[in-house]
């Protein structure tokens, strides 16, 4: 039962009072901004700075690690169907993880420490795995060979030569990219079918989700908003790679740790199955306990019982000591896109904004919408 509602016209005030400023500031080119429910859009705006930084409806934004819910979901249809355990472990699906050592990195070289017990599928949507979550996986992604961003078979087959940071399941450490990609690369194999393909046929027909994609068209590209940066104290647009989504990594690398675009309109749709239980519109996607569960502390060893945040499945949970009520959870991307779910009062909020500085889950601009949100209930 929902405790509080949000007033839409104090929220408008607020989040508007909130942006415009950070335009003016430079802080940011543009953005958008939207809150939801189970009924649909209560609010949505969009804000734009000069004419680099024009933002529509029609504006994509680069995800980054926003798409890692989205493989999430992948990931839970094919548990859904009895087609993967989440304790089945890595090697199952791709017999090279079988062998893992822990490893360290020293004098610029990686020194192989002992071997590791196998990570499970549960371990990577968690951040417990140790791959990809350190020194060691920052030394290898700088390292990557070049068949390695040929495709995400390339890139995973590299993942699994490379020792993990910590012991699975011993504590929590963010993996960026390497994780979720051999998420996305499981479902491949699972499903025959590339990981593009089953989100599209899987998720985003399903929900409507029409201009969210690992491979824009040119008439996509033309609506991707410019990467806000700042050169020398004055607002500037990043080129970015060509042909790539996130950093270098190339579109035909379906990179399920960040490689998507998408509208703002199109993650409300998805933020609003979430909030529903896992359905939207009268389509159920996913089972009501498969969405509890994905909201639910994941691998208790390292998950500190006194943090203020703590991991789920492929979402960030509220515990305590935050601004947002305990049990909201989400996640945002590196270039400033940021979602949250509260089950409690019903509601999502999704920002978007591409920027290379002030992003991530700790973004500014995040922690502000959430503010001008809860400022605006009554």
């Amino acid at each position: 039962m929902r405790c509080k509602v949000v007033n839409i016209p104090a929220l408008d005030k607020h989040v508007t009072a909130t942006v415009t400023a950070d335009i003016a500031a430079g802080k940011i080119g543009g953005a958008a901004a939207a809150l939801v429910d189970a009924q649909g859009v209560q609010f949505e705006k969009y804000y734009s700075g000069d004419e680099r930084f024009s933002v529509t409806e029609n504006t994509l934004f680069r995800l980054a690690s926003m798409t890692k819910p989205i493989t999430t979901v992948a990931v839970m249809l094919l548990v859904e169907a009895g087609m993967i355990g989440l304790d089945n472990e890595v090697h199952r699906y791709l017999p090279a993880f079988k062998d893992l050592w822990v490893g360290r990195l020293a004098d610029n070289r990686v020194e192989r420490l002992h071997k590791a017990e196998p990570i499970t599928i549960r371990h990577l949507l968690a951040h417990a795995s140790g791959l990809g979550s350190g020194p060691v996986g920052d030394w290898a992604e700088a390292h990557r060979p070049a068949e390695g961003l040929a495709s995400l078979a390339g890139g995973v087959d590299y993942y699994a030569t490379v020792p993990l940071d910590f012991a699975p399941a011993c504590t929590h450490a963010y993996s960026a990219v390497f994780g979720f990609d051999v998420l996305a690369r499981i479902v491949e194999v699972v499903a025959g079918s590339p990981f593009d393909e089953f989100l599209k046929n899987n998720i985003f027909e399903k929900l409507g989700m029409t201009d969210t994609t690992f491979t824009p068209t040119d008439e996509q590209w033309s609506r991707l908003i410019a990467m806000h940066t700042v050169l020398n104290g004055e607002v500037a647009v990043d080129p970015m790679t060509p042909n790539a989504i996130f950093f270098s990594i190339p579109t035909h690398y379906f990179c399920g740790g960040a490689g998507l675009v998408g509208t703002l309109r199109d993650y409300t749709r998805f933020a609003r199955m979430l909030i529903g239980r896992g359905t939207l519109d009268g389509v159920q996607l996913l089972k009501e306990e498969t969405v509890a569960q994905m909201a639910t502390p994941q691998v208790t060893a390292g998950n500190a019982p006194n943090a203020s945040e703590v991991w789920g499945l492929g979402m960030r949970i509220v515990q305590r000591d935050h601004h947002l009520p305990v049990g909201c959870y989400g996640w945002s991307g590196a270039f400033g896109t940021h979602f949250w779910i509260d089950p409690v009062n019903e509601i999502g909020g999704i920002y978007m904004k591409n920027s290379r500085i002030d992003g991530g889950a700790g973004a500014s601009t995040a922690r502000q919408f959430e503010k001008d949100v809860y400022t605006s209930m009554e």
